[in-house]
């Protein structure tokens, strides 16, 4: 069994991405649409204000601020920055 665990792990962990993010970044948000809740959508960007614990992270959205997980969080680049990026 225990072997059979660290097999699946290193699978799994091939994939992963460690998502870290500096206070004043800009991310998209994966949220729910307007009209249908069951259905997510990337949205933003949107503003980091700071890092609470471990992967959670407040965010600066409209009107508001809500802290969100890591895995629900991406980097925003901007089309300035990819055409730099290219060059």
């Amino acid at each position: 069994m225990q072997k059979s665990q660290i097999r699946e792990k290193k699978y799994y962990d091939r994939r992963t991405k460690v998502r870290t993010f500096e206070k004043g970044d800009e991310v998209l948000v994966l949220l729910p649409t307007n009209s249908n809740k069951p259905l997510l959508q990337w949205k933003g960007p949107f503003e980091i204000l700071e890092r609470v614990r471990g992967d959670n992270y407040r965010i600066q959205l409209v009107g508001r601020t809500k802290t969100f997980h890591a895995n629900m969080l991406k980097e925003y680049w901007s089309r300035e920055q990819e055409d730099r990026a290219h060059v």
